[in-house]
Order: C-alpha cells, then sequence, then structure tokens
C-alpha cells in the first residue's frame, strides 16, 4: 500500500491506481502491456496487488496511462493526507510543541523539499527551545530550528513567515549567545 490508511479511511494500492487509470483510458490489460513492452499477466499482477511494477517502469507506465508518476504513485494523495493529521495533531496537541515537532520532521521523510513541513518544524523548534532550561540544549533546538527555516526560505523565497522565523531564530541566537546575525 502506499500509506498506512487511518480510521475510516480506504488506502489505494499501486495496483488500484494503475487499474484505475487504464480503465479510464479505456484500455484492456493486454493494450497497456503491449504499451509497455510487458507480459498481460504482469500487468493483471500489478492490478491484483500479488506483484509491483519495477522501478524502471515508473515513467513508461505513468506516460502509457496518461497520468504523472506522482498520481500513479500518489504523492499527491498522501500529502493532502499528511496535511489533514497535521491539523488534527494541531488541534489535539496545541500544547505540545514537542509532539507537533515529531510529526513535521516525520512528515519531512516523505517529502524533504516541502517547504510547509520545514516551516513548521522551525516554528516548533523555536517553541520546543522555549520550554529548555538547559543552554546548552537551548541552543541545539534553536540551532536546528534556523536550519529547518533556512531551507523553507530556500525551498519558497517569497514566503514571509518563513523569513520572520528565520530573522527571529537569528536574533535569539545573537541576543542569547553572541552569535552573529
Amino acid at each position: 500500500m502506499i500509506y498506512s490508511p487511518r480510521k475510516g479511511m480506504s488506502a489505494m494500492t499501486i495496483g488500484d491506481s494503475i487499474r484505475y487509470h487504464r480503465k479510464r483510458l479505456g484500455l484492456t490489460q493486454l493494450e497497456l502491456a503491449e504499451r509497455i513492452g510487458v507480459s498481460v499477466q504482469a500487468v493483471s499482477k500489478w492490478e491484483t496487488n500479488t506483484g509491483l511494477p519495477d522501478i524502471t517502469m515508473a515513467v513508461p507506465l505513468a506516460r502509457a496511462l496518461g497520468t504523472t508518476t506522482d498520481e500513479l504513485l500518489q504523492f499527491g494523495q498522501r500529502r493532502k493526507m499528511l496535511e489533514q493529521q497535521w491539523m488534527e495533531t494541531l488541534e489535539n496537541t496545541r500544547d505540545d510543541p514537542t509532539k507537533m515537532l515529531e510529526f513535521s520532521l516525520e512528515a519531512l521523510k516523505e517529502f524533504p523539499w516541502d517547504w510547509q513541513f520545514s516551516y513548521r518544524a522551525a516554528l516548533e523548534g523555536v517553541r520546543v527551545a522555549d520550554g529548555l532550561q538547559d543552554p546548552g540544549m537551548r541552543y541545539d533546538a534553536l540551532c536546528r530550528a534556523a536550519a529547518h527555516a533556512q531551507l523553507a526560505v530556500e525551498m519558497d523565497p517569497e514566503d514571509r513567515g518563513s523569513k520572520w522565523i528565520r530573522a527571529e531564530i537569528r536574533k535569539r541566537l545573537k541576543d542569547e549567545y553572541g552569535l552573529p546575525g
């Protein structure tokens, strides 16, 4: 499966996605197999989830199905689901920045170039740092938050929130630890 389903949500497999796009185009399994140079048995295995296409087939398969690899592999769906889970986690753990930071860091493992999750990791990192008494631990937390803020700015230079949090962290590091801004 592409992702672990939450209660009440059904998960679409890669095979389901292949079948959906093939039927959307009105193709038979044989026609799809011929377009991409595999056996009809291979397509059948993919669609029944008893086998997966080789990674080298992702682009030709997506092209033959008139879609993108992201759509075929459902990365957009996964990103939307993570966004929804982030909002729910925020609602349920608003007063626990550590949980929010952990969620953002986990999301970044799947979507390392997602400026929003980098921005959120920076924000929550500052909130975590604010709760730390040990100066060394606070410094480390602020430095990690600064790295996430910098990434967010690099990924979306027009985002004012990312620029603001980066400037705020730099100011704190300068004021509290005498580091250059």
